[in-house]
């Protein structure tokens, strides 16, 4: 039997509980990755890197959100696209991550997520739970850059 550290123990245990819970909510490929957005967007508080580390920016390690219990827009990315990437075998041909800016200049990260059998994109964002079209995005979105997140074959 392995032992491990209470924390350690803890983020493991709870990343496999939402990957699990994802898994088997889900009937097709854009359901799952509404759950993972869902579940990420309900269990994750929205706090700024300033009143959580007294930093103006600072990305958080997956399993360091988990903990944290809380993260800024880019760190529900990375968890969202560290979720994704866990999923054996991959259902989708690549994340990116998107620094954006809305319609009134409020800065905001989103993941896009590229689906290999219906080859278009899907856009999760940490402010709706709902799947963000392509027309969603450049209504409401201005993309200033762009980061690919993991790419599979």
């Amino acid at each position: 039997m392995i032992r491990m550290s209470g924390l350690v123990g803890f983020l493991i245990l709870t990343t496999l509980l939402l990957l699990s819970a994802c898994k088997y909510d889900t009937s097709s490929e854009t359901d799952l990755i509404y759950s993972i957005n869902k579940k990420i967007n309900e269990q994750i508080k929205y706090v700024s890197d300033f009143e959580q580390f007294g930093e103006e920016e600072r990305w958080q390690f997956p399993l360091e959100t988990l903990a944290n219990g809380k993260g800024d827009c880019e760190d529900y990315v990375i968890l969202k696209g560290y979720m994704l990437s866990n999923l054996t075998p991959p259902r989708h041909s690549s994340i990116v991550f998107m620094v954006s800016y809305d319609q009134i200049g409020k800065h905001n990260a989103v993941g896009h997520v590229m689906l290999k059998d219906l080859k278009t994109g899907l856009y999760l964002d940490n402010n709706t739970d709902s799947l963000l079209t392509y027309n969603d995005v450049i209504q409401n979105y201005v993309v200033i850059e762009e980061i690919l997140f993991e790419e599979f074959k």
